[in-house]
């Protein structure tokens, strides 16, 4: 069970929807990522108590029965920020971390200029609330250049937002097949909208958000265009240009598949991708053909399962990519995601409320293609 950023527990199943602890020997409440190899060994990611101030470091720990642990690799992610999530499919592992930036961006000082005179807006690296309209700035070392208290409710969006974009700054630590992880940083002020890992890389579904500091309904209206990337571990950085991106960053949803394969959801229908990720092509358009407006497929991580929620109709349908939808009728519930599925039942995380519940659905035969 994983816990943003504070770590969680280790827990296991024997039916997807009963869950006990496991009492090992891993540091109580570090775990942050734990996974099964395809030679059925256990490799885990811990949060390293020993990582200085402003900086991250993640220890590698495995096991042959997740019971009894050995940390085989101290600090095998190590940084600059904090981790906020971390991402593992196939050969591929993406840590995430953000870090305040160590340069002023040009578009945001230029709109501090309305507020601050020239010389200070060119140093500025951090904004940050204190309190109803009143801000703390700060220069690139993290030292208080002054304060703006009580600033009229007109300019405190610009300056909030202005303080936000310099909060985008993004490292991806990416490592492959367990090698030495890459650390790649994004473009100051690039808005994340979407991440997957990818051979070699991955991909990333990217808006510039300097482009809205002027206006910052733009990116809260969608009125920005969002961008598919490529980054690999080799440096490159590729722009997948036919992508079918529709404008939406808010919308698209880019998620991991088998074997490289990478599917982008939208309301129009599930597109997927090979490497390198050139030829799109829809893979699935709905039950009967129909999205819903507002609806979505989405895929289980690292697999060809799709899921599609009628949560209008109180329904789910389920299917494998290339093959019919199976109708399952279900409890009063906002049903959202697969996380477990086997030839024989489905788990899924259904919210209710302010809690999330398991819902397992048991099958009547297994999910396969048509024919």
């Amino acid at each position: 069970m994983e816990g943003p950023r504070s770590g969680g527990r280790l827990v296991r199943s024997t039916d997807g929807l009963n869950w006990d602890r496991v009492e090992s020997n891993l540091p109580d409440g570090a775990l942050l990522r734990v996974r099964r190899g395809a030679d059925g060994q256990f490799s885990a990611l811990v949060d390293s108590a020993d990582a200085p101030e402003g900086r991250f470091s993640l220890d590698r720990w495995t096991s042959d029965d997740a019971v009894d642990w050995e940390r085989t690799e101290p600090a095998a992610f190590s940084g600059a920020g904090e981790t906020f999530a971390i991402f593992e499919t196939g050969d591929v592992t993406l840590v995430l971390a953000e870090a305040p930036s160590t340069e002023p961006i040009p578009a945001v000082s230029e709109v501090l200029t309305e507020f601050l005179d020239a010389e200070t807006a060119a140093q500025v690296c951090g904004v940050e609330p204190n309190g109803l309209l009143n801000f703390i700035v700060y220069d690139c070392d993290g030292d208080e250049l002054l304060r703006l208290d009580a600033v009229s409710n007109e300019v405190e969006d610009r300056i909030a937002f202005a303080g936000q974009v310099l909060r985008f700054r993004y490292f991806v630590n990416v490592s492959v097949a367990g090698g030495a992880p890459t650390t790649i940083l994004l473009p100051p002020a690039t808005s994340l909208v979407g991440i997957s890992p990818a051979a070699d890389g991955f991909l990333a579904l990217v808006i510039d958000a300097s482009d809205a500091i002027a206006d910052p309904v733009r990116l809260l209206t969608a009125g920005l265009f969002a961008q598919l990337r490529h980054y690999g571990v080799d440096g490159s950085i590729r722009e997948i240009e036919n992508a079918p991106v529709e404008g939406q960053p808010f919308g698209d949803q880019l998620l991991p598949g088998a074997d490289g394969r990478v599917y982008l959801s939208q309301t129009n229908g599930l597109h997927a991708a090979d490497p390198p990720y050139e030829a799109w092509s829809v893979v699935a358009d709905g039950p009967n053909g129909d999205i819903p407006l507002g609806s979505e497929i989405r895929v289980l991580r690292g697999s060809d399962l799709l899921t599609f929620s009628d949560l209008n109709s109180g329904r789910i349908w389920v299917s494998r990519e290339g093959g019919d939808w199976l109708r399952i009728d279900v409890p009063s519930g906002v049903v959202f995601e697969a996380v477990l599925a086997t030839d024989d039942y489905v788990v899924f995380r259904d919210f209710r409320g302010t809690r999330n519940e398991l819902l397992r659905v048991d099958l009547e035969e297994p999910i396969g293609p048509s024919g």
